[in-house]
């Protein structure tokens, strides 16, 4: 069975960016799987694994445009350090340089910042992918393809896409290769990890507390293809 549209494909793959493996699939964290043809991964990846077949192995490069865009200096802010005050205390353990928070804008629309630095009254915070400007080498085999059920395709192949609580839909968790912003179950499901080990980073984290913090109102998006002119004036914390 060839890899097209609407089947289930398990795969496993190594990730290189700039001479150095920054990820590679294992026993330990599984193999990456997914529902092709569903936009969970970035279009290119999709497109170079069209037609492969079981035990066939792969190796191609995607380039910044292809991947996560050039990094954009304008995607970085100085947020006030008061964003951070619960009951009347600053979170200095949320603080932390290299930390990756995940943060709601007034749409409900996640948009993962990386704090860059701590300053003596803000925190400045990157809103750029972790992989903005860099050529992705990947390679790696496919070990299975597979229709995938009607209520995968309903709900997502693990249920990304199946009602929440309250009427909501949850298909927004990214990774690498979501196409919005990541929750990484485990780097194991792949490109769903937004490569924050990839990249050396802290392990990201769900922030415990909601803050709300003024932003730049003239912001441009901070995920790519996150059709939005501005960072939305008040984010908060993910809890």
């Amino acid at each position: 069975m060839k890899i097209e549209n609407k089947k289930v494909v398990e795969l496993t793959y190594e990730l290189t960016v700039d001479g150095k493996v920054v990820y590679r699939t294992t026993e330990m964290t599984g193999p990456l799987d997914y529902i092709h043809g569903e936009h969970m991964l970035l279009p290119k990846f999709e497109a170079e694994l069209e037609g492969l077949e079981p035990e066939s192995e792969f190796a191609f490069t995607l380039t910044p445009e292809e991947g996560y865009g050039e990094y954009d200096p304008k995607h970085k802010f100085e947020i006030p350090k008061q964003s951070f005050e619960i009951d009347g205390k600053i979170r200095e353990d949320l603080m932390q340089v290299g930390k990756i928070i995940p943060m709601l804008n007034s749409s409900g629309m996640v948009v993962q910042g990386l704090i860059a630095a701590v300053n003596d009254d803000t925190v400045t915070m990157d809103f750029n992918h972790p992989m903005a400007g860099k050529t992705l080498n990947f390679k790696g085999k496919v070990i299975s393809v597979r229709d995938a059920t009607e209520k995968e395709l309903t709900e997502g192949l693990h249920g990304e896409f199946a009602p929440k609580e309250g009427g909501c839909h949850g298909g927004m968790t990214t990774a690498v290769f979501m196409r919005t912003a990541t929750t990484s179950a485990a780097m194991a499901r792949a490109m769903r990890a937004d490569a924050a080990t990839a990249t050396d980073m802290k392990e990201s984290a769900t922030a415990t507390v909601r803050v709300t913090t003024d932003m730049r109102a003239n912001a441009t998006a901070m995920v790519k293809d996150m059709k939005e002119s501005a960072i939305a004036t008040k984010t908060r914390l993910v809890k």
